[in-house]
């Protein structure tokens, strides 16, 4: 039943095989990435200079980072670190988006090791909620791998401000 109402995928959607929303378009439903392109979305809007030279950081669960480090490699960041549970999810994401985007330099790091990242990174955008990665979330507060001007995009900052409030300390 549901198959006759999802719609041909779009180029991204299915290249990283990956969507975490669907559209209705009239009769039937187009998946897509929009979380990944209202964050960027956002950061054009909110930010005027976007450091793309320097690096980028983006952490969480596994389809969430494959789809903002695709939207960030492709809006010019070409040094992108990847913080997940595990580096044979990082090197799925790796294979996908070196496949379509050149010249990109992804570097994994175990959630439980970010603050050993050796990087001043213009931008970090999590997903990590305190509930399911405490450990990882607890080494986010340090935030000894931004630059003192990067933008931190949270995505749980709803539920739990404390992070946002950390890293305007910071």
């Amino acid at each position: 039943h549901f198959n006759s109402l999802v719609t041909a995928v779009n180029w991204k959607v299915s290249h990283l095989q990956t969507a975490d929303t669907l559209v209705k378009s009239g009769k039937s439903y187009l998946p897509s990435n929009i979380v990944a392109d209202c964050i960027m979305q956002k950061l054009k809007t909110k930010f005027t200079i976007l450091d793309t030279s320097a690096s980028a950081v983006v952490v969480g669960d596994d389809r969430f980072v494959l789809s903002v480090a695709a939207k960030l490699a492709l809006a010019g960041f070409s040094d992108i670190y990847i913080s997940l549970k595990n580096e044979k999810s990082f090197l799925s994401i790796e294979k996908k988006l070196k496949q379509f985007i050149f010249n990109l330099k992804l570097n994994f790091v175990k959630l439980n090791e970010l603050t050993q990242v050796q990087s001043s990174s213009s931008l970090l955008v999590s997903n990590l909620s305190e509930k399911t990665h405490a450990e990882a979330y607890e080494s986010l507060t340090y935030f000894n791998f931004l630059a003192h001007s990067a933008i931190f995009v949270d995505m749980n900052s709803l539920k739990n401000s404390s992070l946002i409030e950390e890293a305007k300390r910071a």
